[in-house]
């Protein structure tokens, strides 16, 4: 099993406070069997004998903690050749040699940019004097200035989603997930017609909206083609 790194921002992440203890301690076990690039297995046999020592824990169980880890970005969930796979985003292990052990993900090109934006920020952060240098500070410069999320020219229709989207969280993770979706007016129009019906629902109404996924995940899962769900009309009793 490869050593990993568990970083201390971890502890001042809203995403992973926001879930159960026992989510957070999947993640902490699913760091440690993903491969170089973050992907691992995401099927319930596969979990268990890694992340559980073979101990008995139900198919349920275990789907229910993905859920809520997908449903915070803090894993991602794809398939290839219709077996399930899962990745870390924001791995950054920061290794010298990268292999994959499990199929690459859609987000394995992001990964390695990271890391090479962080060895280029290693290998030119200081000057002699222990200054950052000027390449380092100009990267921080860019970094600082306004998010492209707040432009709508960019990608039309995300301002739209994201004032009527009811969790306002990770506006830049979600803006990424509407630049790669991109989409046109006819499906722009399905996706704030689902919004809006799910977000008077009682699933995201109760509990002070708890159950209200991060509106990168509820895209990037496609969540506007979720079967709707009506209520029934209450019956009325008999007239006495």
């Amino acid at each position: 099993m490869p050593d990993r790194i568990v970083r201390d921002e971890l502890l001042t992440s809203e995403r992973y406070w926001s879930v159960p203890e026992s989510a957070q301690l999947l993640f902490h076990h699913l760091i440690s069997v993903v491969d170089d690039y973050g992907n691992g297995p995401a099927g319930h046999f596969a979990i268990r004998s890694k992340c559980y020592a073979g101990r008995h824990i139900d198919n349920a169980v275990i789907e229910k903690l993905v859920t809520l880890l997908a449903d915070v970005d803090l894993i991602r969930l794809y398939r290839v050749a219709d077996v399930g796979y899962l990745h870390i985003p924001r791995f950054r292990q920061r290794l010298r040699i990268t292999k994959h052990k499990f199929p690459a993900s859609p987000w394995d090109k992001e990964q390695t940019l990271n890391e090479k934006n962080v060895r280029q920020m290693l290998d030119t952060s200081q000057t002699g004097d222990g200054q950052l240098s000027a390449e380092v500070k100009r990267s921080e410069v860019k970094r600082s200035k306004p998010s492209s999320a707040s432009s709508d020219a960019v990608s039309p229709g995300f301002n739209e989603f994201w004032t009527n989207y009811p969790l306002k969280k990770a506006k830049e993770d979600a803006f990424k997930a509407w630049k790669k979706l991109s989409p046109d007016e006819p499906l722009l129009a399905k996706i704030l017609s689902a919004l809006l019906a799910q977000k008077n629902s009682e699933e995201w109404t109760k509990e002070s909206g708890r159950f209200v996924p991060h509106p990168a995940t509820w895209l990037r899962g496609r969540r506007w083609e979720d079967e709707r769900v009506e209520l029934e009309p209450r019956q009325r009793g008999p007239v006495v």
